[in-house]
């Protein structure tokens, strides 16, 4: 089945009518729960579709920022 395509037009449509408006955490998420809903990602138990990261990236069996040291300060509503 082709997911991603399908997807990434609900998320520009989304992106499209929400235009002139602010970039919101809540945007954020929203297009994180459309990308990554039904993925072999959403099955795992530590996964949260639409919501933040529980655990720190790995690259090369490294792991990068933990979840809780990421912070967008330009998103509208973010907490400093």
């Amino acid at each position: 089945m082709v997911l991603f395509p399908r997807k990434s037009i609900r998320c520009i449509d989304l992106i499209i009518d929400r235009a002139g408006g602010s970039i919101t955490e809540s945007l954020i998420k929203q297009l994180h729960q459309i990308l990554k809903s039904g993925t072999s990602d959403s099955r795992l138990e530590w996964f949260a579709a639409g919501e933040y990261k529980r655990i720190p990236n790995e690259v090369g069996g490294k792991e990068t920022t933990a979840p809780e040291d990421v912070l967008l300060p330009w998103v509208d509503g973010m907490a400093a």
